[in-house]
């Protein structure tokens, strides 16, 4: 196969809005580590303040790279970077509604 016949590799597009997503979804995770440990170590009443100021800042970080990472998986390429930006915000989001609501609310 000579060079003018080799297939060439898929162009890369929006590559730094891949990094964009991967990046906000790793700060939405710090912020989160960073808001149960502060609200840990208050002591008292003011815990509960901490606790939800905390998740106010948490969830707009994370409602920004929920929209981020979707614009990024439907324009980047390779999406692989997008991708992992996404799951590690969804996740974070999902560690975080259960800390909030524990499944022995559920049914309880």
């Amino acid at each position: 196969m000579t060079a003018l016949t080799a297939p060439s590799p898929a162009p890369s597009r929006y590559r730094r809005l891949g990094t964009a997503s991967l990046v906000t979804g790793v700060a939405t995770l710090l912020a989160a580590v960073i808001g149960v440990a502060v609200s840990a170590a208050t002591p008292g009443a003011a815990a509960l303040g901490v606790a939800a100021l905390g998740l106010g800042v948490v969830a707009i970080i994370a409602a920004a790279s929920l929209v981020l990472g979707i614009v990024a998986v439907s324009l980047c390429r390779p999406r692989t970077i997008a991708i992992r930006g996404l799951g590690i915000t969804v996740a974070t989001i999902v560690a975080l509604a259960l800390i909030v609501f524990p499944p022995s609310l559920w049914w309880g």
